[in-house]
């Protein structure tokens, strides 16, 4: 476990909750459509009105709270708290990676790129959920850092008479199969 992933988790301790159930009750809406209706949904589908459900979910139970804005940048919709971290909600799989078509604006997003409208020196994230194999029930809430491609750390939210905790599930990397971001790499060397 990182320091940083560390220090986020624990500043973003009165959150964590909300995210957790946040995430389930999107899904539990979801998994409320008729089923004439969501049969003819693909898997893109499925995780758009999800996450549409869980942006529902953050402005009428998240918004208000100490620290935290709410942001729309070019349609991209973000949680601000404090100005030190900057959210966004994705399906994910267990490594921490989202996997939809990736546009520019989420490049530049998972590339801490500045971008009009989010503060510059705010960490990016990713709050997360995976589903379980039969694509019913949310297996796992997740937060992510992650930077360009690559998941720097990934952590698990979990509940426990109503209180969060988290547990680092970083994915090991072996050593030589890191894949180095081309920004970080010395001049003239590998």
């Amino acid at each position: 476990m990182s320091v940083e992933q560390a220090e986020a988790m624990d500043f973003l301790a009165p959150l964590l909750v909300n995210f957790h159930e946040g995430w389930h009750s999107a899904h539990g809406i979801y998994r409320s459509y008729d089923a004439e209706h969501s049969a003819d949904h693909d898997d893109s589908t499925v995780a758009s009105c999800v996450r549409c459900h869980m942006w529902a979910y953050v402005q009428n139970q998240i918004d208000g709270k100490p620290g935290v804005a709410l942001l729309n940048v070019r349609g991209l919709k973000l949680l601000n708290f404090q100005d030190r971290y900057v959210l966004r909600f994705k399906q994910v799989n267990k490594a921490g990676q989202h996997h939809n078509y990736r546009t520019d604006q989420q490049n530049d997003f998972d590339q801490d790129v500045v971008l009009d409208g989010i503060p510059p020196a705010a960490m990016r994230l990713t709050s997360g959920y995976q589903l379980n194999a039969a694509g019913d029930a949310v297996e796992r809430v997740l937060v992510a850092r992650i930077l360009g491609k690559s998941v720097l750390w990934l952590s698990q939210i979990n509940v426990v008479a109503a209180e969060a905790q988290w547990e680092n599930i970083t994915p090991v990397r072996f050593p030589g199969t890191a894949r180095v971001d081309a920004r970080f790499r010395r001049a003239g060397g590998a």
